[in-house]
């Protein structure tokens, strides 16, 4: 919580709580495990940082203050003499609130609610994070039946919220008035079209009105009484005064759990507005939803785990529920005799939750001992676990993960069989993950409404093989339709990853699994969410069907599986994330696959992962520019060959295009290298090559494609995959300034624009005349003529990503800085001081978020363990 900022709870309390026929006890004093249920929550909000608390008591006052009095904080208490809702609870509270000169933040909860940690966690990171007037917790609307529902409009913008009692008598009134056409009704079916709406009936009699009256003195009813006593507004959906289609409730997700986070001033002005215009005639605290969403304020919903994150109660039998909740989870008995990765989820669940030293010591071998990894890892893990229970049962599971990566050195290149430099990161993809007995597949995601339910069948997904090669089947009209249908959609990666390991292993028939996934990789970043998604999932699938797979194979099957989804990068992504080692930097290869060093991560620096907010998508247009590039470096290739016979049966790779493996000096190579033309039409490169070859190099792009600017495509990759090569050495001699100018150097291939006072085209000479001039300094022995510190131009930046560059490179104590992953977008990673990064941070923050109205996303980076299954 930031320091300059406090929350103090509001806790309603004055309730009378008569549904629970307890009438010497009030509601919030019930036990749950032998303690009230108000002292569970000032304990829970205590443990979340929030130590002041304002309880609004009414029946059974003393009773609630003498519980509630000890806990060992901060209390204050105001009175409600009338209950006219949960609107005006709040405005008691608020004038006290606003009479002491509060301006800080205000929690304002039911007294019945039961929330675990990690919710109210949540809600403070979220509220904070995004700078909120107003977040509030929600629930899926199948959960929480009961509870008030979250309108928005088609463009998912929030509204306000609606009632359950209100949208009751709105449909109510607008049955009758479908039925009344027909002709008049007998009081007997009015009586039961009332309690199928409302069960009890108090609550019809409220929602009728007169009609509940001639009901009871058995009187028919007839349209009449619609008319006279009813309006059009009592047949719409009615928020802060304005009315909306009944409609509106067809595209509704979210259920409102009654938890908010105000900032003060906000909270004032949403209650002095307040109304009781509504079905009950009482105030609604609901009702500020759409008060603020009226007014332009910033809101924010806060989505649960899983159900149990917030249970309330209003009768005994909910009270149970609650009850054996609570004791189910204290009561589980771990036994952890040895090591092991498949588990019962409940028993896995206890482990976590209670903090079991194994699986500790399981996490501080991935994360390192005493980092706040480990606490937020566990947290997480329980969320999973609990999901997964919530979703498919308790049984046996394994839980795999998959960290995000930073490739430092060696970008765009590993599909031409350069090498990349990787540290894997505490920003990882989680899966809880159990064997079927079928060849079904479930995924589920703990943020499912950004990630839908899935389901497929293995045998469907390969009903159009019928053994040809994969690059074959993928290309086929089955595989390509079927993308064409679900463009996008989070289970293509799963779906493509079970299809490359089932055709690689065709003598294993591989079991179904249930699947329920969680991470906090950024989306559309360039740190790989996808790639964790593809190797997380194999862990489990590997291990669930007992395959013998070397490091390798899993490597490559993972980067090949990945060509389902229509890119044909490489697998360095994936091989970061299987051979990552805590602390170090390791340096792969490929063509063939291969670990070829690990060197310390070097002591007294460290990564920024920045995130741009310019989600770099995989969209059409985006695969087009990655595989027009690609399409670059293998025209050039070829193009090499052919203009030099005698070195074409050395040239396989990009990499190969280098002096030292063709035998030549330098100053050779690079009048070589004037050979290839500066750019080429389609028309000029159909013309030069053979029809097979064109159709390969054509294959992955639209045919609207621009010129394709070949040399200095194929300038970059030879001196990135030069970088690359030399990365380790440079670390190991502790050359961190001149590893950070290349650094920056890399990126100046990507880049597009140049910062100053305003954007200037960046533009590489890659000419005749420049290639001269090279090869002069390389003949008078000028070290900065060398091939590694070359730029070229593969131009995959955006103008957002090259200003925060240009900011970070500003600030004393940066080494160098570039953009992450494939380009487009996404983020930057940056190689500083540690003493740098506070004033790194402030210069991005108020250079680059503030000024463009984005929520900072900055993580300090460590490299952590590479992917595996969790033992403990």
């Amino acid at each position: 919580m930031p320091k300059n900022r406090k929350i103090v709870s509001v806790i309603l309390a004055a309730g009378k709580g008569t549904r629970m026929q307890t009438k010497d006890t009030h509601k919030v004093c019930c036990q749950v495990v032998g303690k009230p249920v108000i002292v569970h929550s000032l304990e829970t909000y205590q443990r979340c940082g929030i130590t002041s608390h304002l309880l609004v008591v009414g029946q059974h006052a003393e009773q609630v203050m003498s519980m509630s009095s000890s806990v060992p904080t901060n209390l204050m208490y105001c009175y409600q003499i009338e209950q006219k809702g949960t609107g005006h609870a709040a405005k008691i509270a608020a004038t006290l609130l606003e009479a002491q000169g509060y301006t800080d933040d205000v929690m304002i909860v039911a007294g019945d609610k039961m929330l675990e940690d990690g919710i109210v966690t949540r809600l403070i990171n979220r509220f904070h994070a995004q700078d909120c007037d107003l977040a509030f917790v929600v629930g899926d609307v199948d959960a929480f039946p009961a509870s008030g529902r979250v309108i928005t409009n088609d463009s998912d913008a929030i509204i306000g919220n609606v009632e359950v009692f209100d949208i009751a008598r709105m449909r109510l009134l607008i049955d009758l008035r479908s039925r009344l056409r027909e002709g008049p009704l007998s009081p007997e079916v009015a009586e039961s079209m009332a309690l199928t709406y409302f069960k009890r009936e108090d609550k019809a009699a409220k929602a009728l009105g007169v009609i509940w009256d001639f009901i009871k003195r058995g009187q028919p009813i007839d349209a009449s009484i619609l008319d006279n006593d009813f309006t059009a507004d009592d047949f719409s959906l009615s928020i802060n005064g304005n009315q909306y289609s009944p409609e509106l409730l067809k595209s509704v997700k979210y259920a409102n759990l009654s938890v908010y986070l105000f900032k003060a001033p906000a909270l004032y002005r949403a209650l002095k507005a307040l109304g009781a215009n509504n079905a009950q005639n009482e105030e609604y605290l609901t009702d500020t939803i759409g008060i603020l969403a009226a007014s332009g304020a910033k809101i924010s919903m806060v989505p649960l785990h899983y159900p149990e994150e917030a249970m309330a109660f209003n009768t005994p039998e909910e009270l149970q529920e609650i009850e054996s909740y609570y004791q189910s989870k204290k009561n589980l008995l771990l036994h952890t005799p040895r090591q092991e990765a498949v588990r019962r989820a409940s028993t896995w669940l206890q482990a976590f939750t209670i903090g079991d030293p194994a699986v500790i010591a399981s996490l501080s071998s991935i994360y390192g001992d005493g980092r706040p990894a480990v606490e937020l890892k566990r947290q997480m893990i329980i969320s999973l676990l609990a999901g997964y229970i919530n979703k498919y049962g308790d049984e046996d599971v394994i839980i795999t993960r998959a960290p995000s990566r930073v490739n430092i050195m060696g970008r765009h290149v590993d599909h031409q069989g350069g090498m990349n430099n990787h540290i894997a990161i505490d920003l990882d993809c989680y899966m809880v993950i159990g064997r079927r007995q079928d060849r079904q597949v479930f995924i589920h995601n703990l943020e499912h409404h950004h990630f839908a339910d899935r389901h497929f069948t293995i045998d469907e997904i390969l009903a159009d093989y019928h053994g040809e090669a994969w690059l074959d089947f993928i290309n086929g009209p089955g595989v390509t339709g079927r993308l064409e249908a679900t463009r996008g959609d989070w289970s293509q990666y799963i779906i493509a990853l079970v299809a490359r390991f089932q055709i690689a292993y065709p003598e294993t028939r591989f079991c179904g699994m249930n699947i329920m996934a969680g991470g906090n990789v950024p989306i559309a970043s360039g740190l790989s969410s996808s790639s964790t998604l593809v190797v997380a999932a194999a862990e489990g699938l590997v291990r669930l069907n007992k395959l013998d797979v070397s490091p390798e194979t899993f490597v490559d099957l993972c980067g090949e599986g990945e060509w389902y989804v229509g890119t044909r990068g490489g697998a360095g992504d994936h091989a970061a994330m299987k051979f990552a080692r805590r602390d170090s930097v390791v340096q792969v290869g490929f063509f063939p696959f291969r670990l070829i060093e690990t060197v310390p991560f070097p002591a007294g620096y460290t990564f920024l992962v920045c995130n741009s907010h310019h989600r770099a998508h995989k969209t059409v247009g985006a695969r087009d520019v990655f595989n027009q590039r690609v399409a670059c470096y293998n025209i050039g290739r070829e193009l090499f060959k052919q203009e030099f016979p005698a070195y074409a049966d050395r040239i396989v790779h990009l990499r190969d295009m280098t002096p030292d493996h063709l035998g030549v000096d330098y100053a050779t190579f690079l009048a070589m290298l004037k050979r290839l033309p500066e750019k080429m039409t389609r028309e000029e490169i159909i013309t030069r090559f053979d029809p097979d070859l064109v159709k390969r190099f054509f294959a992955n792009h639209s045919q609207t494609t621009s010129d394709y600017q070949i040399r200095s495509v194929v300038l970059y990759g030879l001196a990135e995959i030069m970088r690359s090569r030399l990365t380790p050495i440079i670390l190991e001699r502790g050359q961190i300034t001149e590893f950070g100018r290349w650094m920056t150097i890399s990126h100046n291939g990507d880049r597009v624009v140049r910062w100053r006072t305003d954007t200037a085209p960046f533009e590489v000479d890659c000419s005749d005349e420049a290639l001269d001039r090279l090869i002069a300094d390389e003949h008078a022995s000028n070290p900065d003529a060398a091939l590694h510190l070359r730029r070229g131009a593969y131009a995959c930046s955006i103008p957002e990503i090259d200003k925060m560059i240009d900011i970070a490179l500003s600030v004393d104590g940066v080494m160098g800085a570039q953009i992450a992953g494939a380009g487009l977008g996404g983020c930057i990673m940056i190689l500083a001081k540690q003493e740098s990064v506070d004033y790194l941070m402030l210069s991005l923050l108020k250079q680059y978020y503030d000024p463009n109205n984005l929520e900072p996303e900055i993580h300090v980076c460590y490299p952590v363990e590479g992917s595996g299954v969790i033992m403990a």
